[in-house]
């Protein structure tokens, strides 16, 4: 049986958001997920720890790439 209504999305950006609000979104949502991973890291199973590392690194190169563009916007008045 075909579903009629669509599932509802799980996340909805606010229309009209600027990039700098967006960035400072990202930025705080990947210090929360920086500080899990490494949470997770004390608590791994030593097979599991590459992935767990692995996963802190990209968070870690995605929040600079952030920051970095943070920093690159101009401000407004």
């Amino acid at each position: 049986m075909k579903k009629i209504v669509p599932d509802p999305p799980i996340l909805r950006v606010r229309p009209g958001l600027s990039t700098e609000e967006a960035l400072v979104h990202a930025s705080d949502h990947l210090t929360c997920a920086l500080a899990i991973s490494q949470e997770a890291i004390e608590k791994a199973q030593p097979d599991g720890m590459t992935l767990v590392r692995s996963a802190v690194h990209q968070i870690e190169v995605a929040r600079a790439l952030v920051e970095v563009s943070l920093a690159t916007l101009p401000r407004s008045a």
